[in-house]
């Protein structure tokens, strides 16, 4: 889940669209914005290659007054929530912020767009 302040817009791209420096870094070029994109799996280490063959989802977020892209599967939707911190769970460095309970029994972690940013800057 991410937090809706800082969402900006979901976009579909093909990989004709997306820019890279020096074949490891990728961007996507958007109303005079050039905007790093994030791959969510890249995040929690999962070993996966960024790869862009075919139209890809992304999700455009702000933090710390920049752009950034996320590159994502799926987007289910805009849904208000309440959002609980969890004690018991140990989340890791702020990569998550809240968790929230969802109507089938679900928890659903709220990703911490700023720490995420943060990390793929360094």
């Amino acid at each position: 889940m991410l937090t809706l302040f800082q969402v900006r817009e979901t976009l579909n791209y093909t990989k004709e669209h997306i820019q890279s420096v020096a074949g490891k870094a990728f961007f996507l070029e958007r109303q005079c914005l050039i905007m790093p994109i994030i791959p969510i799996a890249n995040a929690f280490a999962l070993a996966q290659d960024v790869l862009f063959n075919q139209t890809q989802l992304f999700v455009s977020v702000t933090s710390a007054h920049h752009y950034y892209t996320l590159q994502v599967d799926d987007v289910i939707g805009v849904q208000q929530k309440v959002l609980k911190k969890i004690d018991l769970l140990d989340f890791k460095q702020e990569l998550f912020i809240g968790s929230a309970l969802l109507g089938d029994g679900r928890l659903a972690l709220v990703l911490g767009l700023d720490r995420l940013c943060r990390d793929f800057t360094q």
